[in-house]
Parts: C-alpha cells; structure tokens; sequence
C-alpha cells in the first residue's frame, strides 16, 4: 500500500510538469571594465585615498544599507551588470531588485543573471519573461530536468538524479560595470534585508571597488554556470 501510494503521488505531481533540455550556447565573458563607470567615479570622488588604483573594502552590516547600495548602484551602471544568486524571490525585495534591473537593460546595460534551480519551482514565466529582454542574458545553474510547479514535486520526479541535482550553487555576487562588487552574504529576498514581518537572517556583505578581483569575476561568474551543466534559457 505504502508504494502504491507514492507511486500515485509522483503521477499527480509529475502532471503539470514539463522538462527542460540542454542545449549549447556561446560562453559569455566580461566586458572591459569602463574607467566612465559612474558608479566607481563616485567612489573615487569620496574616498580619501590618493591612489585611484588601490582596491577598498567596506562591509555592509545592516540590510537597508546594503539594499540601498545595490539599488543605486544597478541604477548608476553604464556598461554591465553581473549577478549571481542562490536565492531570489518574487516578494518586495525581490521585485523592486527585478525592476531596477529591468531598468538598466532598458537604458542598454548589458545584464547578466545566474539563478540557482532551487527555489525557482513556479517561476519558470518569470525568469523566461526577464530572458525575453534584448539585454538580459539569464542562465540556470543545475536545473531539474523535469519542472513540476512545486518544490516538492520537482525533488520527487527528479529522484533518480539527485547526485548531480544536489550540487546547488550559494554564490551571491553583484557586480557594476566590471569595477565595483558586492560580494557574499545575502540573498535577494525580505527576509536577508530585515523586512520581513515574522524572521529575518543575520548577515553582511562585502562592498569592493577598484579591485583586480572585480574584473576577474564576471568571467568566472559566467564560466561556471557554463561548466556547471546549466540549462541556458532560449529567447
């Protein structure tokens, strides 16, 4: 009875399903990072360092500041945005951070985003809906195959690739123009920024400009989504 049981449940949540197929795509790689980047010459202007090459570091300890920071730096992007994250969700965080993304694309930024499948159950509209834009580029690190519109489901029909389905990708990384990052921390959601209304995470990010590091991230961003056996997403 046990088995007959989950038998029964696989078939009723494999019944919205659809499956997605791999298919090559052409690596993408950083753009050159633009020294007119008006993100890093507002850096530039405020830090007291003489030397307009030297790396700085600064760590973003409250979520509002750190919200604020990425919001104003996607809004000053002139050439590139490059982003990767294990978690973005479609509540207020997650939409106000779509919308100003959404924006740079517009205004001709070159927009790069890396989703990891795990809490994309659902969202498949969404994240083909953003891939549709001219200028935004979105990949999927390590998709199930088979995409039932719960989370459950997916990791029921999926069962028989759970080694490679259970390698996820926790980066969180934004990056402007190939020059200014924040790296680590939080994902894209209320409850990491402290807004949500029952919990919040404890965390911080790492806010850099003018480091090598920077430059060298973008390409490493994509290249291992490329390696990563992603699903890049068709326009």
């Amino acid at each position: 009875m046990p088995r007959l049981f989950y038998l029964l449940l696989l078939l009723v949540l494999s019944a919205c399903a659809g499956t997605m197929r791999p298919h090559s795509e052409s690596p993408s790689y950083a753009l050159t990072p633009s020294i007119q980047s008006e993100v890093l010459q507002q850096f530039n202007n405020n830090l007291p360092n003489d030397d307009k090459n030297a790396p700085w570091f600064s760590l973003l300890n409250t979520g509002q500041e750190s919200l604020a920071r990425r919001i104003a730096m996607m809004d000053a992007a002139v050439t590139a945005i490059d982003a990767q994250y294990f978690l973005w969700l479609e509540d207020a965080v997650g939409s106000l951070s779509f919308e100003h993304l959404l924006a740079a694309a517009d205004r001709g930024v070159r927009v790069r985003l890396l989703l990891d499948d795990s809490f994309l159950a659902g969202e498949d509209s969404v994240v083909l809906a953003l891939a549709k834009h001219p200028n935004m580029h979105v990949r999927i690190f390590n998709p199930f195959a088979i995409r039932s519109s719960s989370m459950v489901g997916r990791y029921a029909e999926n069962i028989h690739d759970l080694s490679r389905t259970n390698h996820r990708m926790h980066n969180k990384l934004l990056i402007i123009d190939s020059t200014v990052a924040i790296i680590g921390g939080r994902n894209i959601a209320d409850s990491y920024f402290g807004f949500d209304k029952t919990r919040n995470f404890r965390d911080f990010d790492l806010l850099t400009a003018r480091a090598l590091l920077c430059q060298n991230l973008p390409m490493v961003l994509m290249r291992f989504g490329i390696l990563a056996g992603h699903f890049p997403l068709l326009k």
